[in-house]
């Protein structure tokens, strides 16, 4: 009998293990992660630019990664005319499946929030907490944006901690590199 009742118990926690790698918990649509990252009055507007082939090279370099986007698709918040922030959203590889997040960003390129869309993780939940996520506001290009460097990870949350610190770090050097190097007149076209 004690054995039916264990077997019982582990297919059960099995089954919920299963439930939870396969449901994916959405926290935020695009819009509303916008509209939060951008207050009104301002007016946002989705942009591409291509990444041009020096741009590249320098985000790799920066990076220390050879897998850089050819298209950067990214948010103009403007008001009055003047240009306020930008946005972007990215997605990275947790511990049980993707985490999709926003960087929000000043016209200077500090980063001004990050928001988490969603995510497919279970201990890796408690990453879409202000308290981690908050550690990255003010943040840019060159700062580090490393867990146990300049960003406390998650206890019992290392991958998540280190794939979201990463995504962030990934988003603000792709970011200052092209719309730098646009405003500078270099490399990258906007479309």
């Amino acid at each position: 009998m004690k054995r039916k009742g264990l077997f019982t118990l582990l297919l059960l926690g099995g089954m919920t293990t299963m439930v939870a790698l396969l449901w994916a918990e959405e926290l935020l649509s695009k819009d509303e992660a916008i509209a939060q990252a951008f207050p009104k009055p301002i007016a946002v507007e989705m942009k591409m630019a291509a990444v041009s082939s020096g741009q590249i090279e320098r985000i790799s370099k920066t990076l220390g990664v050879a897998d850089v986007p050819r298209v950067l698709k990214y948010y103009e918040a403007t008001t009055n005319g003047v240009i306020v922030g930008y946005a972007l959203i990215n997605r990275v590889q947790g511990k049980h499946g993707p985490i999709t997040f926003l960087v929000a960003m000043d016209s200077a390129m500090a980063i001004d929030s990050v928001s988490i869309l969603a995510l497919k993780e279970q201990r890796g939940r408690l990453v879409r907490r202000r308290s981690f996520l908050s550690q990255f506001t003010g943040k840019k290009m060159p700062d580090k944006m490393r867990v146990h460097s300049d960003i406390r990870g998650i206890t019992g949350a290392t991958i998540s901690s280190r794939a979201v610190a990463s995504g962030v770090r990934r988003a603000v050097a792709c970011m200052t590199v092209v719309l730098e190097g646009s405003k500078d007149g270099e490399d990258g076209e906007e479309k």
